[in-house]
């Protein structure tokens, strides 16, 4: 009984710990990320009430000839 306990207690702390993955082409400077995780993590806050310290937000960024839409790479 004492495992399942600690499991419960293990998913009830991660439950409000929000994960966000922005996918991007890659070219955009340090500060448009900073801006981009502020305004992220304040929504996260307002609407999900949770803590800043909780949100983890990870980019993730990738070069035009690793990017396709519409039936074309990016880079062509």
């Amino acid at each position: 009984m004492n495992s399942f306990r600690g499991k419960r207690e293990r998913i009830e702390k991660r439950k409000n710990v929000p994960i966000v993955k922005i996918e991007m082409l890659e070219g955009r400077t340090k500060q448009q990320k900073a801006e981009l995780v502020q305004a992220v993590t304040q929504a996260l806050v307002q609407i999900a009430k949770t803590k800043p310290e909780s949100v983890t937000v990870v980019f993730s960024e990738y070069p035009k000839e690793n990017w396709a839409q519409g039936g074309k790479l990016l880079s062509d």
